[in-house]
């Protein structure tokens, strides 16, 4: 591998383990969104804006100056002072930024079984048309109970926020924002039980009144506890609020709710034309702040009831709030995808927009600060969705197909860093979704950091004792079949139905691995073979395990297929029945069964 002083790489190594040699025009494009063809430009690679110190290691200070630490405290040091003493923290230099990072996450302790939960298709009876955190709250207390064999977590869909448009989007990896959560998920409104499938745009409408009435009718400058939310959140909660005004505003006026398409005045959050508008409509501003404060108080009432694994995408929505708020720390001209390999030949384009790396270095790492904050907050875990994108991302530029696309490197011990404290403040642990093609040093980093792997029991060599202890284990994830639509076909029923390519023999040798893996013959019915997936995941010697709900009660329904949209109800597909029938599913009982075998404490971690 070769990359330049931008990260910008020469090449790749496919997954036959072939090596690429990356098209010049595309390295060109990803130096030009980087700013590399400009003298002296900002982000210049060579600008040691960035110190990492491991606290406890010894690492002497070089010179002279001031050290501001996040709460405003500023601590003089010299040149030969030991910085991997000062407490575990961000601090301020004159011109850059100082980590102090523990040298490991904290760990889980003990074995550990959970749930994974889509959250909006988990519903009750006194849900408003989705699955919402109240509903998540008593799911978990009856999980971490007794009766429900004492689960330990559950690992949730993204709580990443969409714009506040008429038309909502579905998908919770395509947000608007990973720094401030979805209203949908608030519990609030009429009982109406889900429809197939869901309406999220009436399901927003409905709430979205609901929260208003309920605003309006309160005198929220009496409201202690918001006002510290604000005061917590900052600018950015301000920011998030303007932008969400601004959508109604503009959708109102037929501009709609991209905010590269609105008046260029208003394209900066910044600009006066924006500061006189929130001025001009406080009421509606703090509407959508307060919105974000209830989220955060039923989201600290979820995770009371049991442990709460939280998921962080890879990217967000270019025409949304993180992107308008923070836009000149992403390549808005480049895109998030992957190479062509055996699966997609086309290779994929995310449609999402890379930070860029080096002005985000600049600017001290405020947006993925916020973000990696955001989802520690109220959290036991998290989950890092593609966390190889910490270390490499491939980028196709705008007009380009997949397969022109190049990698480009990443300063990962930095952005590592940020996540270890992060992680060392609220004592969660980290999960990185590693699965796919991987360089080594990645997964070695990784572990040197007791950050823990993602495995998939259905796609592992070998015998399950083989599997790190270091690790959460599951059968499935929601962009791959079901256990039962893998073992009836009726997934590849779908694949077909769709017009999707299937090759018949992978699909039955899938079927095949699957039957060893569960350690049964291919003639059981579906229940045994779900039973025996379990029942392997819960002897693994794992950290964690979690078993899907969809698994649990034999649907053969995946959350997501992958590459389609209108064609799939991706992301709206409820759970056939409310929660309170989901707890008395008989192959709910017997998968808790199987997990209650392993420890069934909700044990602290440990660091």
């Amino acid at each position: 591998m070769g990359a330049d002083a931008w990260g910008v790489a020469d090449g790749y190594m496919d997954g036959s383990g072939q090596w690429r040699l990356a098209p010049e025009h595309a390295r060109s494009a990803i130096r030009a969104a980087y700013g590399a063809d400009r003298p002296h430009a900002p982000g210049d690679p060579l600008d040691d804006a960035v110190r990492v110190v491991l606290h406890g290691e010894r690492a002497l200070a070089g010179a002279d100056g001031d050290l501001t630490a996040e709460d405003g405290g500023v601590e003089a040091v010299h040149s030969n002072q030991d910085l991997g003493q000062l407490p575990v923290g961000i601090y301020h230099l004159a011109r850059g930024l100082l980590l102090v990072a523990p040298p490991t996450c904290p760990t889980p302790s003990g074995h550990q079984w959970g749930w994974a939960v889509q959250v909006y298709a988990l519903w009750s009876r006194r849900s408003g048309g989705i699955g919402d955190l109240r509903d998540l709250a008593a799911f978990g207390t009856w999980a971490a109970s007794p009766a429900g064999g004492g689960a330990g977590m559950v690992l949730c869909s993204p709580f990443h926020a969409p714009a506040p448009s008429r038309k909502q989007q579905p998908s919770p990896y395509f947000p608007s924002s990973r720094v401030f959560r979805n209203p949908l998920h608030l519990g609030v409104g009429p009982s109406v039980r889900p429809i197939r499938p869901l309406d999220r745009d009436a399901v927003w409408r409905v709430k979205r009144g609901a929260l208003w009435a309920a605003w309006s009718a309160a005198d929220h400058t009496r409201d202690p506890a918001f006002e510290r939310f604000r005061a917590e959140q900052g600018d950015a909660l301000v920011d998030f609020g303007t932008h969400c005004a601004l959508v109604e505003h503009f959708e109102g006026s037929g501009r709609g709710s991209d905010w590269r398409a609105w008046p260029d005045a208003f394209r900066h959050p910044h600009s006066v034309d924006v500061r006189r508008f929130a001025s001009g409509h406080p009421d509606l501003v703090g509407f959508f702040a307060w919105i974000q404060f209830r989220i955060d108080q039923q989201l600290a009432e979820a995770a009371s009831a049991i442990g709460l694994i939280t998921d962080l995408a890879v990217g967000v929505d270019r025409s949304g709030a993180d992107a308008w708020i923070w836009q000149d720390r992403y390549c808005l001209d480049l895109s998030v995808g992957a190479p062509p390999d055996v699966f997609n030949a086309a290779g994929q384009d995310w449609g999402l927009p890379p930070y860029d790396p080096w002005r985000l270095r600049l600017a001290r790492y405020d947006a993925f600060r916020r973000t990696v904050r955001a989802a520690t907050r109220h959290a036991r875990g998290i989950r890092i969705d593609h966390v190889m994108g910490l270390f490499r991302l491939w980028l196709i530029a705008a007009g380009e197909r997949p397969t022109a696309g190049c990698y480009a490197y990443l300063p990962f011990h930095e952005y590592l860093a940020i996540v270890a404290i992060e992680a060392h403040r609220t004592g969660a642990f980290v999960v990185g979704e590693d699965l796919g093609t991987v360089e080594p040093y990645v997964r070695d980093e990784l572990a040197r950091r007791q950050i823990l792997s993602y495995k998939l029991l259905p796609f592992e060599p070998g015998p399950v004792e083989a599997l790190p202890a270091l690790a959460l284990a599951a059968s499935t994830t929601h962009d791959l079949p079901t256990l039962a639509g893998a073992w009836t076909g009726s997934d590849a029923e779908t694949q077909r139905a769709l017009g999707r390519p299937i090759d018949e023999d992978d699909v039955a040798t899938f079927r095949r691995e699957l039957a060893a893996r569960a350690c049964v013959t291919e003639d059981v019915p579906t229940e045994v073979l779900i039973d025996g997936v379990h029942r392997q995941l819960a002897g693994s010697p794992c950290a964690i395990v979690t078993a899907t709900l969809e698994d649990a009660l034999g649907l053969s329904e995946r959350p997501n297929v992958p590459g389609t949209i209108d064609e799939w109800p991706n992301w709206r597909i409820p759970l056939p029945l409310p929660l309170e029938e989901v707890v008395l599913d008989a192959g709910i009982g017997r998968t808790q069964a199987l997990f209650t075998s392993r420890s069934s404490s909700n044990a602290e971690v440990v660091s």
